[in-house]
């Protein structure tokens, strides 16, 4: 595309100014993602960010970290990764799996019920995970549980990565648009044997939040994987 002039889209989700700290409270970036602090049943609390994460990662990167928990115990991890020009700040979901010390046992697409702002399925890849945590005395305790992850951009939803490389890769051609995809991701674990429970807070939880960050819903004329 050597001589032509590419276009930056717009984001598909809101951005904010909650700084991105690390543990020490250090402030790392000064805007993020426009995750709600709090909502419908849950309380959401920042996550404190290593450093390295952030020097890894192009400069351009905009964050977005909480943890979101309801009064039964039940919390799940919410990361956003919206990327500018450089498209290095989005890379396959199943490195950072790998790179938490989880275990991948299934990987599928499915949908998620919206109510908000307008009824629609959300496309989505569910992987279930599991890990095994060694305790002091040497043994370990299992824990299972669910990854779930999409991509949006200003007007595309895809539930997968090789979905949004070849939107990307169309629009780059047709259109000299770089759009700005945002990587979404819930992650949570319980012991073994509470999977169903846990994926159906978990699926309340999406329902609850999303619509407070994420700017892209179906209108007729949204591309939409599968559709």
């Amino acid at each position: 595309m050597s001589g032509i002039q590419t276009q930056l889209g717009s984001p598909g989700v809101a951005l904010g100014s909650d700084p991105i700290r690390d543990r020490e409270g250090n402030v790392l970036l000064t805007n993020s993602i426009a995750l709600p602090h709090n909502v419908g049943f849950y309380t959401g609390s920042p996550v404190p960010v290593d450093p390295a994460t952030v020097d890894w990662l192009p400069p351009d990167t905009t964050f977005g970290f909480r943890k979101y928990r309801d009064v039964s115990g039940f919390e799940a991890l919410t990361q956003v990764v919206l990327m500018k020009r450089d498209r290095t700040s989005i890379h396959k979901p199943e490195y950072c799996l790998y790179g938490a010390g989880l275990t991948i046992t299934r990987s599928e697409t499915t949908t998620i019920p919206m109510q908000k702002p307008i009824p629609y399925n959300l496309p989505v890849t569910k992987i279930s995970v599991s890990q095994k945590i060694p305790q002091p005395d040497g043994s370990t305790i299992e824990r299972s549980g669910f990854y779930f992850y999409w991509f949006v951009s200003e007007d595309q939803i895809v539930p997968g990565h090789k979905d949004r490389i070849l939107l990307m890769a169309n629009d780059l051609l047709r259109h000299a648009t770089l759009k700005r995809w945002a990587y979404i991701s819930f992650l949570s674990l319980t012991n073994p044997g509470n999977e169903a429970d846990l994926e159906s807070r978990m699926t309340a939880l999406i329902q609850e939040t999303v619509p407070f960050f994420q700017l892209t819903s179906p209108p007729e004329n949204l591309k939409i994987a599968g559709h």
